[in-house]
C-alpha cells in the first residue's frame, strides 16, 4: 500500500491526542474525542506516559 493510500485510510495524516489519567473524567474525554473528532473507521492510538519518581535533586542532563 502506498503512503498516500495509507494516509487516506488513517484520516489523511490528522492526529488527535487526548491527555488522560486513570479517572472517569479522562474516560469521558477519550470517548468524546472518539465520538466527535475521529472519522469513521479511523484507528485511535492511546499512549500512556508515566513520569519517573523525582529525586530530591532538580537537574536536567544535557548531552
Amino acid at each position: 500500500m502506498s503512503r498516500m493510500n495509507s494516509e487516506k485510510k488513517l484520516g489523511a495524516g490528522r492526529v488527535v491526542a487526548v491527555a488522560i489519567e486513570n479517572n472517569k473524567t479522562s474516560q469521558h474525554a477519550a470517548k468524546w474525542a472518539v465520538d466527535n473528532l475521529l472519522p469513521k473507521d479511523q484507528c485511535l492510538l492511546l499512549i500512556h506516559v508515566r513520569q519517573r519518581p523525582s529525586s530530591s535533586f532538580s537537574y536536567i542532563c544535557i548531552e
